[in-house]
């Protein structure tokens, strides 16, 4: 768990209500780098949600640009996540490149794009 990340979502977060309560608990699991990677059974049952609406929230926070999130493959594997949007730039591109093999060119595409 991460305080400095949690308090910084609490702080700087534009979401609301099921999505800034998703945010939260990824943000609960993360490490202090902003990265985590619960099941999406188990971040649903944190949030108290059913698996198809975290799945949800989880792709709009994706989209907006809060979360980066690698797929697993298959069920019962973990996503791995990472809270771009709360992590300075330059430790993120560091991240996405050793955490998430991602060449230098794709890391930075990732944050642009998000």
């Amino acid at each position: 768990m991460s305080i400095k990340i949690m308090t910084k979502v609490w702080e700087t977060s534009p979401q609301r209500d099921a999505a800034l309560l998703c945010l939260l608990a990824l943000a609960d699991f993360a490490n202090d780098e902003g990265i985590c990677w619960p099941l999406i059974s188990t971040l649903g049952r944190k949030i108290r949600l059913e698996e198809r609406a975290t799945r949800k929230w989880v792709t709009r926070l994706h989209k907006q640009g809060e979360i980066y999130r690698a797929q697993a493959r298959g069920r019962k594997h973990s996503n791995r996540f990472l809270l771009i949007a709360y992590i300075p730039r330059p430790l993120a591109l560091a991240i996405l490149q050793s955490h998430f093999y991602m060449t230098a060119q794709q890391a930075k595409r990732t944050l642009h794009t998000t």
